[in-house]
């Protein structure tokens, strides 16, 4: 850390973490680079112990505004499940995310709730897919939900868990924020993404993490493939709008 050169130690960061686009392995990174009270919140006891003692907090509005001056004076990179819109509400240099194909995102979230919940341990993926709380929540045009969500939209603490209808109006709204946030990743080129934070900010990665991948060999059927793409058609026009600016920036890169 110390020898890059770009590096800033006064600099802030916001990373808006995407569930299943890598940002778990991008929290051991943030170990790495910033020193212990440096991230709100504890991304170091995130990566401990699962998370189960930070989730409650990791995307909480109410923790956000609650945070005294001397706790922000000591931030130097927030991370969470959090709209695009919150960025606002905190002191922040450079804000980043990454962003995954709608598709495979949806898939890995099921994998994922296969793996690590119980109670979903002997559901098929069409089940869970199905399920009553996590396809509005968490996969239903996600992504595009995210980046489209206002201060104005109703929401519970956890804003992530909005339910909203992302109509066109939205998506346009969630293309037009996403211009504005300085380093966008996509999943399937994240070395690129660490590359562009070694480059531009100093960031240093002495090690290879990946972090909550599943690798359990669960098939997703043709039929609920296509039922994905149905149902995600917002946030596969978001997601195709954010590989153009992608390629865009990248052509324009020294």
């Amino acid at each position: 850390m110390s020898g890059a050169s770009a590096w800033d130690p006064d600099r802030t960061y916001f990373f808006i973490h995407v569930m299943k686009t890598g940002g778990s392995s991008l929290l051991r990174h943030i170990t790495d680079n910033f020193p212990d009270g440096g991230s709100e919140p504890d991304v170091a006891a995130k990566v401990r112990d699962g998370g189960e003692r930070v989730r409650p907090t990791y995307g909480s509005l109410d923790r956000l505004r609650s945070l005294s001056e001397e706790r922000r004076r000591s931030i130097r990179i927030y991370a969470g499940h959090y709209p695009f819109f919150v960025t606002g509400l905190v002191p922040t240099d450079i804000t980043m995310t990454v962003l995954r194909d709608p598709l495979e995102r949806t898939l890995s979230f099921l994998r994922h709730c296969r793996r690590y919940d119980p109670t979903k341990r002997d559901l098929s993926l069409e089940e869970i897919y199905d399920g009553p709380w996590d396809f509005p929540l968490l996969i239903h045009n996600y992504q595009a939900k995210l980046f489209s969500l206002e201060p104005t939209d109703t929401f519970p603490d956890r804003a992530h868990l909005a339910h909203v209808r992302v109509d066109d109006r939205r998506v346009a709204t969630a293309i037009d924020n996403l211009a504005s946030v300085d380093l966008v990743g996509l999943h399937h080129r994240f070395e690129e993404f660490l590359a562009a934070l070694s480059q531009q900010y100093g960031w240093t990665f002495a090690a290879s993490y990946r972090q909550r991948a599943t690798t359990e060999d669960w098939p997703a059927s043709t039929a609920l493939r296509e039922r994905i793409e149905h149902d995600n058609q917002a946030d596969r026009a978001f997601f195709d709008a954010a590989v153009a600016l992608y390629d865009a920036r990248r052509r324009r890169s020294p």
